[in-house]
């Protein structure tokens, strides 16, 4: 399965090697890796009807529901470039992405409708499919029953350097920009998982947030996919209870989850018994910053430690991880994958020594082929092979990374550098914050002050003086924050991420 190039090779090879193995569970619905290979099959079928073909373009926009999975796995077979689309947003936002990548035939959720329908109008779109049930549109597990489950003629020319999907990023700067991946940024990806991890196949996934995203994607779709591993499949992020009893009950061993959901499952008042009836073998986090008290509270009620990856879009999207075996570096996000290589250079490009903060960059096979009709960004972006993250960090004697803050967020105050990230973390040692997000408002030219946004666990705000204490303990004066901003829920992206540009355009 390592060996392998392409996607379409590594799936059809996991169909023959795992066939009878449970491939997908949502709710009480199974699926063995042998059904969904019929499924597939008929998919392809489908699509070669329709006219799409290889090379061509679709876009999709759903929650995670098998149906989706099974479109996916189709269409990365066909060497079909992927366009995911966040199903939060809204219909101009969605209208972008879909003339910017020029995909034709959208496939959707019923559910979200109304968000696309008035594209049809403007011919944005040839054609709309709903997934897995509707009317007046057609549905694509109807439209495949009367087509072929068999193998026949699903031979297709994929090459390594072929698109495979198009990812728009979340646009906390502005306009999303469409990261390409290639069939080869993506498997090695999965390979370096693979190699670093060490995770045998009998390990069950939960796939619990959105497939939109590449962290999802990539670690919670591919992964299991091509190493034979139970999917659990979840789409109602809201409901924690349902989320907590469904990891229980499917006996789920690897949760890939955000800090927020870790952060609420480690502040939740939970019997002390779940220590010992959940299965969890290893739990990893990322897309946004990990406060260490929850890493600490999340051990104390479930008994295993929480470890934090690094990554981004463009970058397939892993670039580091911790050990799963071993303690966390609280901190840390771990050592860069195998096939990926880091540094840390300043603002002239030229590395730094260890220790010392500056720019990551970052250079590997899992490094994004562009951004899609963008070679301005990408130029930007991707230098001599390097990619620049656009983040301040650091790398220790051990070669684990830090994160220190993301470079377009970084405070300037009476020329002092100010890293918001750091007090953010300060802050979450009050238990009753929730979710904490600092930026810079500029009081005079070329000079700024941080002002703290947070929300909190009981929805109330919380006395300013208990927050200074706080921050005068463990801070320089210069980087206490102005104000402190309670709100009942701070602005973000899909992942969780706040969103610094909103916050940045509030009158204080």
């Amino acid at each position: 399965m390592l060996e392998h190039k392409t996607l379409n090779i590594a799936i059809n090879e996991a169909f023959r090697e795992y066939k009878n193995k449970i491939a997908v569970k949502f709710g009480k619905t199974k699926y063995k890796y042998k059904e969904v290979h019929e499924i597939s099959n008929r998919i392809i079928h489908f699509l070669e009807k329709l006219g799409i073909k290889y090379g061509d373009k679709i876009s999709v926009l759903s929650s995670n529901i098998p149906e989706l999975i099974f479109l996916h796995t189709a269409a990365l077979r066909m060497g079909i470039i992927i366009v995911p689309i966040n199903y939060l947003l809204k219909g101009d936002e969605i209208k972008y992405i879909l003339e910017d990548s020029g995909a034709k035939t959208l496939f959707i959720e019923s559910r979200f409708l109304n968000e696309v329908e008035p594209l049809l109008n403007e011919k944005i779109i040839d054609n709309l499919i709903f997934l897995e049930k509707g009317e007046g549109y057609p549905v694509l597990m109807d439209e495949i029953k009367m087509c072929d489950k068999d193998d026949k003629n699903l031979t297709f020319p994929v090459k390594e350097q072929d698109y495979a999907l198009i990812i728009y990023t979340s646009g906390t700067t502005g306009r999303p920009k469409g990261v390409i991946l290639s069939h080869k940024n993506i498997i090695s990806n999965f390979r370096d998982l693979i190699l670093f991890t060490k995770i045998s196949h009998k390990e069950v996934m939960y796939t619990l947030l959105p497939l939109f995203h590449a962290y999802s994607y990539t670690v919670t779709f591919i992964v299991p996919l091509l190493w034979g591993l139970k999917m659990v499949v979840f789409n109602n992020l809201k409901n924690g209870k349902l989320m907590l009893k469904t990891m229980i009950k499917e006996k789920v061993t690897f949760f890939v989850a955000l800090p927020t959901i870790f952060n609420a499952l480690s502040k939740a008042n939970l019997p002390k018994i779940i220590k010992h009836i959940n299965s969890l073998k290893f739990c990893v986090s990322g897309a946004a910053p990990l406060p260490p008290a929850t890493v600490e509270n999340f051990k104390n009620k479930f008994g295993i430690y929480i470890h934090e990856g690094y990554g981004l879009s463009e970058t397939s999207p892993v670039a580091a991880i911790g050990d799963l075996y071993k303690k966390p570096k609280i901190g840390s996000v771990g050592k860069p994958l195998p096939s990926v290589e880091a540094k840390i250079v300043n603002d002239n490009e030229e590395e730094l020594p260890m220790g010392d903060v500056g720019e990551i960059i970052l250079r590997g096979p899992n490094v994004m082929v562009g951004y899609y009709n963008n070679p301005e960004e990408t130029a930007k972006a991707v230098k001599n092979n390097w990619f620049f993250t656009g983040d301040y960090g650091k790398i220790d004697k051990d070669g684990f990374i830090y994160i220190v803050d993301r470079k377009k967020d970084l405070i300037i105050k009476h020329g002092l550098n100010i890293y918001p990230r750091e007090i953010e973390m300060v802050l979450t040692k009050e238990e009753n914050i929730k979710e904490i997000a600092v930026v810079g408002f500029e009081f005079e030219p070329g000079n700024e002050v941080p002002i703290a946004f947070y929300e909190s666990v009981d929805s109330k705000e919380i006395p300013k003086n208990i927050l200074l204490n706080i921050c005068k303990k463990h801070l320089a004066s210069y980087k206490i924050p102005k104000k402190f901003i309670f709100m009942k829920e701070i602005p973000k992206t899909p992942t969780g991420k706040p969103l610094k540009r909103k916050l940045k355009k509030i009158k204080i």
